[in-house]
């Protein structure tokens, strides 16, 4: 490439404007595929750093077709919006990155591409940003913005490295705000998420905790961004399973209530103790007294599930349970009744120790009804076929295959609830997106709902609908009881942070509430080691890695935070007057990292609500609280207020401004920020 040198005076005009409002105001930038429009006085330091380099871009475009009938093109409000987007950092420190082949469907769209004038654009931009071009470039007051622009040929793409005092007087100024905040309004886009959706009548356990950790996250990072967030929990009430669980505690309570210890068959029992009532009462009575009763539940549950295979008569018992639950009669109904009030409360207390709520609690029989309309709609379309056995049965396609919609007896499945859940939220949230954040072992039931939502002549709101899938705890097994409880998980990990804690007496002493800060730290310990690997992966429960306390994981984030916190309280109140100078800070290697990885606090968030994946931002906040470390131990305040007061306040600003990001990076990950640890 013929690179040619370009006078100083030519340079000039591509001045940054910083003060430029009107073109922040045509300005529209979100992650999602909504827009929404940035005011300059809302600007984070990650967009203004963004915008220098836009701009730049811009001014360079303009200033080729000035007098030219394309001028107006490059001025659209879509146009500057799109190559603000194309922006990235780069992984070098203080840089920049604008790939040039993200330039060219831009460029298409305005029918520039394949003419002169997209030739002209691409000479321009290599010659005023060539790998050998050095320039000084001043803003209109003087001020450098950046310091060098190169274009690397083998990558196709402008890189530029931002001015560091100029960054370090953004991070530093106290009311910076490091993640942008749009308001929500009635634009704001509308986003579902299903997550947890535990059974009922089973313990809360560490196989329920990928989705529900995983969807709080992802609907706090839609939070973060704007969206107007429905958190939904769908649970599991409905089915052959909890006819498994009623026929397998009316067993359990005849065999009781007989008072003997022979092994008599079904039959034999249903002989002897036909009294419904005196066995329902038993069952609620025995539950409603347990100390766990999901527990007892879950043990039931095993057994049947066993039974169930090994036992003709059991497995006709069930079919009768099944029957009469789907006509919603008898005390099988009313004993179902008991166990979803029962399990719902059980499941409140564990939401709570999580700091979880959710915007809709629903559940699988409450759109039992909806299904007949669902059914009906297919029968029209005449797409139902029936089976022998009664089943009616829908063909997808040659990928997707059969599924069924009703068994025998019009018993509703699984599939046909969600079909029917999915419209019903629809018709009263009206959403934009739909989120299910269910394993990758249910893959193929999306697959087959949202082709049946499409087939039913929904297709232009269910291709917004999306399945979140992610890897199973392996090992871990309800029907054969291989479960590690989440209480269990929980008081385990409360344990050994307090054992941790009290290693260091004198902040012990100095903690409000001991118990408190080792229940966050626990939780903090199982959230960061859950989210930190990619959600897709696969992995086997261990205790010591899930509760491990040294190195990547919850509770350095946390000890990290408590640290810079200490440091403010201590050091505030003495510096409070004096006003930093982000000059002081920026020749120092260490400091400007810590402004670079503050910088990109945004960018990990948008990055990691655009991927739908955690672990982004979760892995950006423990590489951030390693480079506050290195700062905190390195960059001494309290030794230089006296010799270097305006030194020491320029240090102390960029560790508020650090502590700020790791506060709200927690936050997002749905752990409460600890001032002390």
């Amino acid at each position: 490439m013929l690179v040619h040198r370009i006078p100083r005076e030519r340079w000039k005009h591509i001045n940054f404007f910083l003060q430029s409002a009107k073109l922040r105001r045509l300005m529209s930038y979100s992650t999602s595929s909504i827009c929404q429009p940035l005011q300059a006085s809302k600007l984070t330091p990650s967009e203004n750093a963004r915008w220098w380099v836009t701009e730049a871009i811009l001014k360079t475009l303009q200033n080729t077709f000035q007098g030219s009938g394309s001028l107006h093109v490059l001025q659209s409000q879509h146009f500057q919006s799109s190559v603000f987007q194309t922006i990235r950092g780069s992984r070098k420190k203080l840089d920049y990155i604008v790939p040039t082949r993200s330039l060219s469907p831009l460029l298409i769209q305005y029918d520039l591409i394949g003419t002169s004038e997209e030739n002209i654009i691409m000479q321009e931009l290599q010659e005023k940003f060539a790998e050998t071009a050095v320039y000084p470039v001043v803003d209109d007051h003087g001020v450098s913005v950046f310091s060098h622009a190169g274009y690397h040929s083998n990558q196709r793409e402008f890189q530029f490295k931002l001015n560091p005092p100029i960054l370090a007087a953004l991070v530093l100024d106290a009311n910076a705000s490091f993640l942008s905040q749009p308001d929500v309004s009635v634009d704001a886009p509308r986003t579902v998420l299903e997550f947890s959706s535990p059974n009922i009548a089973k313990p809360f356990h560490a196989g329920h905790l990928r989705s529900t950790l995983i969807g709080n996250c992802l609907s706090r990072l839609c939070a973060a961004k704007g969206h107007q967030v429905t958190r939904v929990n769908y649970m599991g009430d409905w089915g052959r399973q909890f006819a498994i669980l009623s026929a397998g505690l009316e067993q359990r309570a005849k065999m009781k209530l007989k008072n003997t210890d022979d092994k008599v068959t079904t039959f034999e029992i249903n002989k002897h103790i036909t009294h419904e009532k005196a066995v329902s009462s038993y069952i609620k009575d025995e539950l409603q007294h347990a100390q766990n009763p999901l527990r007892i539940l879950l043990e039931v549950y095993v057994q049947a599930n066993q039974e169930v295979e090994d036992s003709p008569e059991f497995a006709e018992l069930v079919k009768v349970h099944l029957s009469s639950l789907e006509r919603r009669e008898g005390e099988i109904f009313e004993i179902w009744q008991f166990v979803k009030t029962l399990s719902q409360d059980a499941y409140t207390q564990i939401y709570k120790q999580l700091s979880i709520e959710f915007d809709e609690v629903c559940f699988e029989s409450d759109f039992v009804d909806d299904t007949k309309e669902v059914v009906a709609s297919l029968q029209n379309m005449g797409n139902l076929i029936q089976a022998e056995n009664g089943a009616k049965i829908v063909n997808l396609s040659e990928d997707l295959g059969q599924v069924v919609i009703t068994k025998g007896g019009e018993v509703s499945t699984y599939l046909v609830r969600d079909v029917a859940a999915a419209l019903k939220r629809k018709d009263n949230l009206n959403f934009d997106q739909m989120l299910y954040i269910v394993g990758h072992t249910q893959r193929l039931h999306f697959k087959q709902l949202f082709f049946l939502l499409k087939s039913l002549g929904h297709g232009s709101w269910s291709e917004n609908c999306h399945h979140i899938e992610f890897g199973q705890v392996e090992g871990m097994s309800t029907r054969k009881g291989n479960i590690i409880l989440l209480q269990d998980l929980l008081n385990e990990a409360q344990h050994r942070m307090l054992d941790l804690m009290k290693r260091n007496a004198a902040k012990y002493c100095q903690l409000d509430d001991p118990l408190h800060t080792a229940s966050v730290l626990g939780l903090s310990a199982i959230v960061v080691q859950d989210l930190k690997s990619r959600r897709i992966k696969n992995y086997k429960f261990d205790w010591d890695q899930i509760l491990q306390a040294e190195g990547d994981t919850g509770p350095f984030l946390q000890y990290t935070h408590a640290r810079l916190c200490s440091i403010e309280r201590t050091l505030g109140d003495s510096l409070l007057s004096v006003r930093p100078n982000p000059e002081l800070i920026s020749d120092n290697t260490t400091a400007n990292n810590l402004v670079d990885s503050i910088i990109r606090f945004e960018d990990a968030v948008n990055d990691s609500l655009r991927k739908m994946e955690p672990a982004m931002l979760v892995n950006y906040l423990l590489t951030h609280a390693r480079c506050a470390s290195k700062a905190v131990a390195s960059l001494k305040v309290k030794p230089i207020i006296q010799k270097d007061p305006e030194l020491a306040a320029s240090r102390l600003s960029l560790f508020s401004a650090a502590r700020k990001v790791l506060g709200e990076g927690l936050d997002i990950l749905g752990l409460e920020p600890l001032s002390k640890v």
